[in-house]
């Protein structure tokens, strides 16, 4: 949508799709009305400015955020909730499925953000393998724990990608 359109056509349909998703929620509990406190309440905290999508989306605005915290606000978010309202829907308890969502929307967003930095590998020509295994500054690999350097690596990597393309 961003790159077809506009950023405020973007961000407009964002907005209307969240308005779009409390319709259906209502639209589909007709026959169990009892469910939709609940659903519409799940619902309304994974697109919040606190810990949901919108929370996390502000994040892009600051110029360092703990990943994991941006993570699960941004996308996360939504997984969760997609989780806990599927239980909550049947009758369930939506809260024993916050973990499984919230796993599954940080390895959607890294899968994401990877893409992304990918992407702008092939459109800039920059050397991603020695970026990421080259030494700098920005810390040296400590002996045997070379795969979590190269894990924070990618992370900032991704975090500067997305930090140049502006809020």
């Amino acid at each position: 949508m961003l790159t077809a359109f506009s950023l405020t056509l973007a961000v407009l349909a964002g907005d209307a799709l969240i308005i779009l998703a409390f319709d259906s929620i209502v639209t589909g509990c007709r026959a169990n009305i009892e469910t939709l406190p609940q659903l519409v309440s799940i619902l309304a905290k994974s697109v919040s400015m606190t810990n949901g999508i919108v929370g996390g989306q502000a994040w892009e605005c600051e110029k360092t955020v703990a990943l994991p915290m941006y993570h699960a606000a941004k996308t996360g978010a939504l997984f969760v909730a997609s989780a806990k309202a599927g239980a909550a829907s049947v009758g369930g308890c939506g809260e024993e499925w916050e973990s499984f969502g919230g796993l599954l929307g940080e390895a959607y967003q890294v899968a994401d953000d990877i893409r992304g930095v990918r992407t702008e590998v092939v459109q800039t020509g920059i050397d991603l393998d020695a970026a990421v295994h080259g030494a700098g500054a920005e810390g040296m690999p400590v002996h045997g724990h070379e795969d979590q350097w190269r894990h924070q690596r990618m992370g900032h990597l991704v975090w500067r990608h997305r930090v140049q393309k502006g809020c």
